[in-house]
């Protein structure tokens, strides 16, 4: 994809899913798509794990219906409240889903790979790679504290990755709150109004205390999505600069003229592509508005 082409350059866009998902100048895999194939890898492995056994008060030993890796990066409150060493879980919960021979299998897991696939894409973009999975992962530690200061005595496994899609599905909601949903792929809904919806879901589910659905991760994090675009949070300055061999590099532009403006114009997509288009200065955009007019006055030369 040549400058002239990125969504910056181009005269307007009403959707959120115009520009292609990014300001990459190459077609290095995004973090969505690494999250995504993390998931799944760590589902699918998970599945051909043993059942985990459990001894109950009886003394009598019953097989669950979870397999031992899914126990092992899922959280249970009480686990950790007696073992506090066992704080990965606060984040290793995110990454796995019900096993493939449960009921909820593919739907737990497909569900959630979508909704990121599909409204996470739009928010990268705006918020530039390395800020989206400061975003993302703060955004699973938020929901699963959430989920274990609501339920310290509780043994119940909670695994999944909906406290983290809550949040993105929530700034999605506050970015593009006009934008246009298909509701199961048929009914158009305005996002705002999805977002009263899944909130409302959610605390419907709060007075059914037999719930198998984790509303207080779900619940926490939205908050923590709603959080970030009102207090207009960002993250920058943690240094998350060891995942970059898990979710890339940063793509380096080539350079054919080595004109000065040319040159500060893609420092400033680099500067995109890292902290997202909100990160720029008043200077930095009218030095992208003109060599924008530039590559536009060559194109139709």
């Amino acid at each position: 994809m040549g400058l002239q082409d990125r969504p910056y350059y181009q005269d307007s866009y009403s959707s959120p899913w115009d520009g292609g998902g990014g300001y990459s100048a190459d077609s290095s895999r995004s973090v969505i798509m690494t999250l995504i194939i993390i998931n799944v890898v760590i589902f699918l492995v998970d599945s051909f794990t043993p059942r985990v056994d459990l001894v109950l008060a009886s003394g009598e030993t019953v097989t669950t219906k979870t397999h031992w890796l899914a126990d092992v990066m899922g959280m249970r409150p009480a686990a950790i409240t007696s073992a506090p060493w066992k704080i990965w879980q606060f984040i290793t919960y995110g990454f796995s889903h019900a096993a493939l021979d449960s009921k909820e299998s593919v739907f737990h897991v497909g569900g959630n790979m979508f909704i990121l696939f599909m409204l996470g894409r739009p928010i990268e973009q705006r918020l530039g790679r390395s800020e989206f999975i400061r975003f993302y992962l703060i955004a699973i530690l938020f929901a699963g504290l959430g989920y274990f200061l609501l339920n310290l005595n509780s043994s119940v496994l909670m695994v999944g990755a909906s406290g983290a899609v809550s949040a993105v599905v929530a700034l999605f909601i506050f970015y593009y709150p006009r934008s246009t949903l298909l509701a199961f792929g048929i009914i158009p809904i305005r996002t705002w109004i999805l977002g009263v919806i899944i909130v409302g879901v959610d605390l419907l589910r709060s007075f059914n205390p037999e719930s198998p659905i984790a509303w207080e991760a779900h619940l926490a994090g939205f908050a923590f999505g709603a959080a970030y675009h009102y207090f207009k949070l960002n993250f920058q300055r943690l240094d998350f600069s060891g995942l970059k061999k898990v979710f890339g590099s940063q793509p380096n532009l080539k350079i054919h003229k080595p004109e000065k403006l040319k040159l500060e114009a893609d420092a400033i997509l680099q500067k995109i592509n890292e902290h997202g288009e909100e990160s720029l200065t008043s200077k930095e955009r009218k030095t992208l508005e003109r060599y924008s007019a530039q590559v536009r006055n060559d194109r139709d030369a």
